[in-house]
């Protein structure tokens, strides 16, 4: 019943997609990134711009 339950709470926050390999968590996270940097961070186009200038190989070069 626990995993019916997990299911029914993916699916509220994810939709119905599900990972193509369900057994490694990466799996899961990669969806659920993706769905937080869609609704959260990429509303503003200076976030959106700011998020893909971190993305760059040479970001952290100035480090």
């Amino acid at each position: 019943m626990k995993f019916k339950e997990a299911l029914y709470q993916w699916s509220t926050l994810n939709g119905e997609e599900l990972p193509s390999n369900k057994i490694y968590q990466s799996n899961w996270d990669q969806i659920n990134v993706k769905r937080l940097i869609n609704e959260l961070i990429l509303e503003k186009d200076s976030e959106k711009a700011r998020f893909k200038a971190l993305q760059e190989p040479e970001s952290g070069a100035w480090l």
